[in-house]
């Protein structure tokens, strides 16, 4: 799970509607990452504690529908500070609470303090946390191995079925049960 057993915060995104795109992009510039203005508030108000807002450097996309950002600002950890461990129930439970707790806070922050943002509401959340880097194989490949063994056999690897791998073998299943 991740390097070293440890993983990425769990994020929730969100899409924003009501946003008068061309104003914000006009004030705070045409970058999706929020520059320092942005960032600088935020902290603030964290540390005011007037908003919880645990992440400064924050994302905001636009999309092809008029009015509307995608939002990418939250960061998700345990109430105890710890990193929370996505394969857990009770962790990502936390995690789909604390994230949408994240949600409206960004959104009311958004509202109260960001040119353009004025008349903006939570249009929809991501259907559930995204988490990265859960589960992956340790391992390498034959020709690795060889290669350690100091071996330099030529051999042809088996490779994974691709999609037209797959259809093929469909195919001739199907043929062979017709002819039967």
């Amino acid at each position: 799970m991740g390097q070293d057993g440890k993983v990425q915060n769990p994020t929730m995104l969100f899409r924003l509607m009501g946003v008068d795109v061309a104003r914000l992009r006009a004030h705070y510039g045409e970058d999706t990452i929020m520059g320092d203005e942005v960032s600088q508030m935020i902290r603030n108000l964290h540390n005011s504690r007037e908003y919880d807002l645990p992440r400064s450097k924050i994302f905001l996309f636009s999309t092809p529908r008029p009015n509307e950002l995608l939002c990418n600002c939250t960061r998700i950890i345990g109430r105890d500070g710890r990193e929370l461990n996505p394969m857990l129930v009770e962790d990502i439970t936390e995690a789909e609470i604390e994230g949408r707790k994240q949600v409206r806070e960004y959104a009311k922050f958004f509202r109260d303090r960001l040119v353009g943002c004025e008349d903006s509401f939570v249009n929809d959340t991501g259907v559930q946390v995204g988490v990265r880097q859960t589960r992956q194989i340790r391992g390498s490949s034959d020709a690795e191995q060889r290669r350690r063994r100091g071996r330099n056999q030529k051999q042809q690897l088996h490779r994974p079925l691709g999609v037209a791998d797959r259809a093929a073998l469909r195919r001739k299943a199907a043929a062979q049960m017709a002819a039967r």
